[in-house]
């Protein structure tokens, strides 16, 4: 989509009008231009020089085709969403390797009741608990899940 909305506006030509050594921007340089702390920096560096492209490139196209400017209009408010869902995703990643010890419960395996034994792995110090059941329904699975994500709350752990 976005390539045929920039073929519209010629944009194959455009390195031609690139004049990088009357560029201001090339001595402009910021205390935190070359260093990110964290993924999450990245993806919002990324995503916010990608929504200011698309909204540049919108209000260009104004000029030549309305139907180009909604369509990069559409693309820009998607590319805020996909953001929010890298992000997500990024955050979620950050979480994972902090665990020290995520345990896997499976009824069929427990040698005590499934509820004592999400009760020894959350006071043995566990620090996640995922709920592992391919034999129950759905409605059962769905009220587990629940009882095992309230004891891992309670214990402030991850479920």
């Amino acid at each position: 989509e976005l390539c045929s909305a920039l073929a519209v506006l010629g944009a194959d030509n455009a390195v031609l009008y690139r004049d990088t050594p009357g560029d201001v921007g090339v001595n402009i340089k910021t205390r935190d231009e070359l260093r990110r702390g964290t993924l999450e920096n990245i993806v919002t560096a990324a995503a916010k020089r990608l929504t200011e492209a698309l909204r540049v490139l919108e209000e260009l196209a104004k000029l030549e085709s309305v139907a180009v400017a909604a369509l990069l209009e559409s693309l820009r408010y998607r590319s805020y969403t996909a953001e929010q869902s890298i992000m997500r995703q990024a955050l979620q990643r950050n979480k994972m390797p902090r665990l020290g010890l995520h345990v896997l419960l499976t009824e069929s395996l427990c040698r005590r009741p499934w509820r004592e034994t999400l009760r020894a792995i959350l006071e043995g110090g566990a620090d996640g608990v995922q709920l592992r059941e391919k034999e129950l329904s759905d409605n059962e699975l769905l009220n587990r899940a629940e009882v095992v994500a309230e004891a891992c709350h309670n214990y402030g752990r991850l479920s």
